[in-house]
């Protein structure tokens, strides 16, 4: 994945203009590595990847909560970020404006600064299983992965303030974090969700600069992802539509045509739009290869 990764990384540096990048402010205090999550943040969290309107709304009293009866003592400042976090996804999720911004890009920071205590799982750097333990927080992989999705969301609010390159190095970022520091084998669940989303809105951007090349290889990322863990059910089929415009963009329609096959087969229902869209992208496939004919 490594290797994907730097692939996409520079063919997005090369055609994209350079920007500098904003700074992110430093947080005061930071760099305990034993700090852990609140319970109730924990379940808020677990709620968002199902019902992210539900967790949204309980997820607001918990800061007044917090500034009423300190109920957040325990690892206050790591929880602070957290909620912060989570507040941010939860906005996006709702299609909500990103109102916290500041606060998000401490978190990004906060969480970096957990990161970067320790050497990566996978560096090499202490090989023996001793040597590992005492050079890890026994939370990295907790870390790692809001450390990951902190970049990611970072990425959408630089998107929606349309800054594209940064938006990409932020998703980049959030990819290389989680490559790290996680075996595939361990990529499941809601990492695998995180990584198909990831790969999913690089997609997005690649394909809206006319990059499909690049595009597809991020939605066969997305793809492989997502079909470990879907994102929805209808997840896996909205990947292949992608897959099929782009080659459809390109003018391989006979490509074009097998992805949307295939984004039928994996579609649970036909009363939805992203049906009615799939038979309309098929029909100007076979229009337009009637023309050639």
């Amino acid at each position: 994945m490594k290797a994907r990764i730097f692939v996409i990384g520079l063919i997005l540096l090369s055609a994209l203009a350079d920007c500098v990048r904003i700074p992110e402010p430093a947080v005061a205090g930071q760099g305990r590595s034993d700090e852990s999550p609140n319970p109730t943040l924990l379940c808020i969290d677990s709620l968002m990847w199902q019902r992210s309107d539900s967790a949204l709304a309980r997820l607001l009293p918990y800061f007044d909560t917090c500034r009423t009866d300190g109920a957040c003592t325990a690892s206050t400042a790591y929880n602070h970020h957290y909620a912060h976090l989570l507040l941010a996804e939860l906005l996006y999720k709702n299609d909500c404006a990103q109102i916290t911004r500041p606060e998000l890009l401490r978190a990004v920071d906060y969480f970096d600064s957990l990161v970067r205590q320790a050497p990566s799982p996978k560096s090499g750097l202490s090989r023996r299983a001793g040597e590992l333990k005492k050079t890890q927080p026994k939370n990295l992989s907790t870390h790692a992965f809001l450390a990951a999705r902190a970049h990611y969301i970072n990425g959408v609010g630089y998107y929606e303030n349309d800054s594209v390159t940064e938006a990409c190095r932020e998703y980049l970022q959030a990819l290389e974090i989680m490559e790290g520091h996680f075996k595939e084998k361990e990529l499941v669940g809601h990492k695998a969700q995180f990584m198909a989303y990831t790969f999913n809105r690089l997609g997005a951007i690649f394909s809206d600069q006319y990059m499909m090349e690049t595009a597809i290889i991020c939605f066969e990322n997305a793809l492989h992802y997502s079909l470990i863990s879907p994102t929805s059910p209808l997840g896996v089929s909205r990947i292949f539509n992608c897959i099929g415009l782009q080659f459809a963009m390109l003018e391989d329609f006979e490509q074009a045509l097998h992805y949307y096959g295939k984004a039928l087969e994996q579609m649970p229902d036909t009363d939805n739009a992203t049906y009615h869209d799939i038979q309309s992208h098929i029909a100007l496939c076979n229009y337009n290869m009637g023309l050639r004919a």
